[in-house]
């Protein structure tokens, strides 16, 4: 968060807060839409998804089912 202070210039700095709070938020939203919306292309083929599996993959925080 420091980059922001320098950034700023030591003026402006809770607006320059503000701002990169809202690009994150809008990235993490994105994000989530574009998850989403690989789950429900998978749901759709049929595809056995992330939610199929029955051992989890390294890397997967999921327990097995």
């Amino acid at each position: 968060m420091d980059t922001i202070v320098q950034f700023s210039g030591e003026r402006l700095v809770a607006t320059r807060y503000g701002a990169y709070n809202t690009a994150s938020g809008i990235a993490i939203a994105l994000g989530n839409l574009a998850v989403g919306g690989l789950f429900d292309v998978a749901k759709r083929t049929g595809t056995p998804g992330w939610h199929g599996r029955r051992r989890p993959r390294p890397g997967c925080s999921a327990p097995p089912l």
